[in-house]
């Protein structure tokens, strides 16, 4: 009695489930598979297994396969691992079983196969600026010449890899290299920073302080990547020149 098994592992689209336009954790893979009966007897019980998936979580459109006939089974979407994202691919097997010949005495058939999608890299990184406050500190009562600036900087891993040393530059206010906390970025997380900025004199004249900065990191392979800069202005006040006079009067003598 001859018997055998054929199992040929397809992948459909892979699925941006988080709509975030890039494929990493999280993100979905469909799979389908096809069995072939490669023999001369009938197969019965036919099934799918695949470490990847719960058991018996693959449903088969037919467990009983004549020679030469074929079944296609199906698996729930798969979630991609962030482990996987950050190789490069998700690669798993598939086996089909079946049994051949009478009971009490069948011939127990199967066959594996192998399927690796690529994960492309995508790194990225977002900044987002903003002025937390100004430090009035000559008392003024305005924005001008040796108050504080202090800026608050929000860095987000956007892409599908890890990043690591993320920093900050600012030139236009004196900052470069400035550590995130935490310096290294999963996918997904954020990271702060703060800075302050002294006005001069020179920003009155000019009567703003317009900056931009953008946030760089390092992925697990390929250079250090740079994020859109984000920018913020704030309006700077010239003291008006002024003069004060008392005037008194001397009571007659």
């Amino acid at each position: 009695l001859a018997a055998g098994i054929r199992a040929a592992t397809a992948e459909r689209p892979l699925t941006d489930t988080s709509g975030d336009g890039v494929i990493g954790a999280d993100d979905t893979i469909n799979y389908t598979f096809e069995v072939t009966n490669t023999g001369l007897a009938t197969l019965n019980g036919v099934v799918v297994s695949d470490p990847k998936f719960p058991a018996n979580s693959i449903n088969c459109a037919a467990t009983t396969l004549a020679p030469g006939a074929s079944t296609d089974c199906t698996a729930p979407a798969y979630s991609i691992q962030q482990s996987e994202a950050t190789a490069g691919s998700v690669a798993n097997t598939a086996t089909a079983t079946g049994a051949a010949g009478p009971v009490g005495n069948t011939t127990a058939v199967s066959a594996s196969d192998t399927v690796t999608i690529p994960i492309a890299p995508d790194p990225r990184l977002t900044i987002d600026k903003t002025v937390s406050g100004i430090d009035d500190a000559n008392s003024s009562g305005i924005n001008d010449a040796d108050d504080f600036i202090t800026y608050n900087f929000t860095v987000k891993n956007t892409g599908n890899v890890p990043l690591t040393a993320v920093n900050i530059d600012d030139s236009r206010i004196g900052v470069g290299d400035l550590a995130v906390s935490p310096a290294d970025l999963a996918p997904g997380q954020t990271g702060v920073a703060t800075a302050t900025y002294l006005i001069t004199t020179a920003d009155e004249d000019s009567g703003a302080v317009v900056n931009s900065a953008t946030a760089s990191g390092t992925p697990p392979s390929g250079p250090a990547i740079d994020s859109a800069p984000d920018a913020t202005t704030t309006r700077i006040v010239k003291p008006a020149p002024g003069l004060t006079i008392e005037k008194t009067a001397m009571a007659p003598a």
